[in-house]
Parts: C-alpha cells; structure tokens; sequence
C-alpha cells in the first residue's frame, strides 16, 4: 500500500500496529521514504517485509 502526496510522490506505508508512512534513518535524522512511482513505493514495502521476515524480529 502506497499514498500519493499533493505533488505526486508516493509514501510506502507498512503496518505496525496501524498504518504508518514508512520512514527511513538518513544523516541522523529519520525522514519520511519518497519514491517517485508507485511500482518503486511497492518495492521498498517488500523489501521491508521480507527484511524483517528474515531477521525473526
């Protein structure tokens, strides 16, 4: 599942005890994870999912 943003991006969203926009650790600061389709915003879900599928967490 993805949003679109008013200037057209896409936000992947992951489940965690609700639906949040998925975020990301960049220079220190966690910032929100912008892709610019919707096929990308749907790769970064399942790289997430098989991520933590994988480390048993």
């Amino acid at each position: 599942m993805a949003r679109k943003t008013l200037d057209g991006k896409y936000i992947p969203v992951v489940y965690d005890k609700g639906f949040v926009d998925m975020v990301e650790l960049k220079d220190g600061k966690w910032k929100v994870v912008e892709c610019d389709t919707l096929e990308e915003a749907e790769q970064k879900e399942k790289e997430y999912k098989e991520f933590w599928k994988d480390s048993n967490r």
